[in-house]
Parts: C-alpha cells; structure tokens; sequence
C-alpha cells in the first residue's frame, strides 16, 4: 500500500525542554508526522517510542483534530520488542536498513 503525505512545513522543533528531530504538517490538513533519527550502535528499543509520545503533547499544533503519525530512523536497526509494538501499532512506522527489519 503506497502512502503519500504532503507537507508544507517540515523541520525539527524544540522547546525550552524538549526536541523532536523532525515535525512536518500541512497548515491545510489534519496529518501531522514526529520522527526521530537514531545514529547509534545499538538497536532502537520501546523508549524511543515512548519518550517521542511524551514530546509531541508540546507540539501545539491543531491538537483538537490531528492525525498523527510517527517514524523512527536508525542505523542499527531495532529490538525485536519494538518491532512487535510497530506491527500492533498502525502510526508507527520503522526505517532502517533492510537486513536489520
């Protein structure tokens, strides 16, 4: 199933307390995407998820009527646990490289 999303705002946010590598939205719609980008030797676990759930109730952006969705990127692929959570959880989608999925 191919899915296309288009943004006209795309950038990392922050706060005086939080950061999320990269939020994009369309002013126009109701989609709205959180991603992070993990560069470390280890596999991505069930935190990274977690702790992006935190972090994106700061993002106050049509928080009434949104439709989010959330990305991880890492270089080192993922734990087994989150893999799982990623496979129950439809907004949650994981990139990596291909042997490591």
């Amino acid at each position: 199933m191919k899915i296309i999303l288009i943004f006209n705002k795309l950038g990392r946010w922050w706060n005086n307390r939080e950061e999320i590598d990269i939020v994009a939205f369309d002013n126009g719609g109701s989609d709205i995407v959180f991603a992070e980008c993990k560069f470390q030797s280890k596999p991505v676990d069930t935190d990274v998820f977690y702790a992006l759930l935190q972090k994106k109730e700061q993002v106050l952006w049509n928080n009434k009527n949104r439709c989010e969705k959330f990305v991880l990127f890492s270089i080192s692929g993922f734990t087994d646990r989150l893999i799982k959570l990623a496979n129950d959880q439809e907004q949650l989608m994981l990139i990596s490289e291909p042997a490591d999925i």
